[in-house]
């Protein structure tokens, strides 16, 4: 028999409604829900407000209302999330959703956070020149408010390999959160660039599924 997974989409974008995202968790017989939070200007407007605010932990405003809508069905289903609900503080997202299992007496649920996307430092480090005016990284240390490498799936599949029921994300590049699924069940080469192709495109319809389905 052919094997097949599920996988849901339940945010397009950071203002998605929360609520087709519970009924994909609770009817859609789902072996995955993926969530695509982030816009181009998500990390910078987040690092914008992390500034301004101390309080901003750095991660999807709303997080706790998609995992706390989530969560029951899931668990109870087997479904697990992958998310890029991380934005600029993956690891304080994992801790969050942690504490929402907690609290609905569910432990030893392995969750991962995927960090590596902001790369700040490293660009002002740089000795490359900027092609438009020929001045160096460096002088961007004033204006700079946050620069970012799109990461693609294999993070993702690893920590799929290690475990993980769940997985939260800073940037990825957006059809990696679905990609990711799989290239992990499926067992795909990462260098196998016909299969990718395939993953890529059925990524990118999913990640903005709600715009597909209507």
């Amino acid at each position: 028999m052919t094997k097949t997974i599920r996988i849901g989409a339940g945010a397009a974008w950071w203002g998605d409604r929360v609520e087709p995202a519970a009924l994909n968790a609770e009817r859609g017989e789902l072996d995955y829900l993926c969530f695509e939070t982030m816009a181009e200007a998500t990390v910078s407007a987040a690092q914008v407000r992390a500034r301004r605010d101390p309080s901003f932990e750095g991660y999807d405003t709303y997080l706790d209302d998609r995992m706390c809508a989530v969560l029951p069905a899931c668990m109870r289903n087997g479904t697990k999330i992958i998310s890029n609900q991380g934005w600029i503080n993956p690891d304080a997202a994992a801790r969050r959703i942690v504490h929402w299992l907690r609290e609905l007496g569910h432990t030893g649920v392995k969750v991962a956070s995927v960090n590596g996307a902001l790369i700040t430092d490293r660009v002002l480090q740089l000795t490359d020149k900027i092609l438009e005016n020929g001045k160096p990284t460096s002088s961007l240390a004033a204006t700079l408010i946050s620069a970012e490498a799109y990461l693609g799936a294999e993070p993702i599949v690893e920590a799929l390999k290690a475990g993980a029921q769940i997985v939260v994300t800073g940037r990825v590049a957006d059809p990696s959160i679905f990609m990711a699924p799989m290239m992990y069940e499926f067992g795909w080469d990462p260098r196998d660039h016909g299969r990718l192709g395939q993953g890529m495109g059925i990524g990118h319809l999913m990640e903005c599924g709600a715009q597909v389905t209507g």
